[in-house]
C-alpha cells in the first residue's frame, strides 16, 4: 500500500448486525471492502451494495485461499455463532464456530500477509455473574454457558498464537446485557 491509500480490509460476519455496521462504517471512510459470511444467521440484505460479498464459513479449510487472493491488510472478525442458547444445545457447533472459526481466520489472515486482527468478542458472557459494575477489562472472566467459554477460549488461543505469526491482534469486548 502507497502512502494515502486506504487498506483492503476483510470483515467476517459481515452480514450480521454487527459486522454490517462496521462494514458501512468502513466503506464510509472510503476503505475497500469484503464481506465473508456463510449466512448462517446473517442477511444478503445487510450487506452493503458497494462491498465485495464472498459466501464462504470461517471455520472451513476455504477461507485460506481467498483471503491470500483478497490481501486485506486487516481483518475485523465479527463471525460467530452468537446464542446463549444454542451453545447450550450443541456446543460442539460453537466450539467450531466460535473456536476453529477464529484460529482459521487468524492463521489465514497471518498467511495472507495481514498486518492487524481485530476480534469482535463479547462481554457480559464472558464475565458471568457480575462481580461489579459496569464490567470493564480487568473484571475476573467466568463464562456460565459454552458461548462465552468458546468467545474466551478464541481471545487466549489469539493471545498465544498471533506473536508466534507477527500478527498484531486486537480483541475488541462489546458490553451486551449481562443476563
Amino acid at each position: 500500500m502507497s502512502s494515502g491509500e486506504q487498506p483492503r480490509i476483510v470483515v467476517t460476519g459481515g452480514a450480521g448486525f454487527i459486522g454490517s455496521h462496521v462494514a458501512d462504517r468502513l466503506l464510509g471512510f472510503g476503505h475497500e471492502v469484503l464481506i465473508v459470511d456463510n449466512l448462517a444467521s446473517g442477511s444478503r440484505a445487510n450487506i452493503p451494495s458497494s462491498a465485495q460479498f464472498e459466501h464462504c464459513d470461517v471455520a472451513d479449510a476455504s477461507l485460506a485461499p481467498l483471503l491470500q487472493r483478497w490481501r486485506g491488510e486487516v481483518v475485523v472478525h465479527c463471525a460467530a455463532q452468537v446464542s446463549v442458547a444454542v451453545s447450550m444445545r450443541d456446543p460442539a457447533m460453537d466450539a467450531r464456530s466460535n473456536i476453529i472459526g477464529t484460529i482459521r481466520t487468524a492463521q489465514a489472515a497471518a498467511d495472507s500477509g495481514c498486518r492487524r486482527f481485530i476480534y469482535v468478542t463479547t462481554g457480559g458472557a464472558l464475565y458471568g455473574d457480575p462481580q461489579y459494575l459496569p464490567c470493564d477489562e480487568n473484571h475476573p472472566i467466568m463464562p456460565l454457558s459454552p458461548y462465552g467459554l468458546s468467545k474466551m477460549t478464541a481471545e487466549r488461543y489469539l493471545d498465544l498464537l498471533a506473536p508466534e505469526t507477527m500478527l498484531h491482534a486486537i480483541g475488541a469486548r462489546s458490553q451486551g446485557n449481562l443476563r
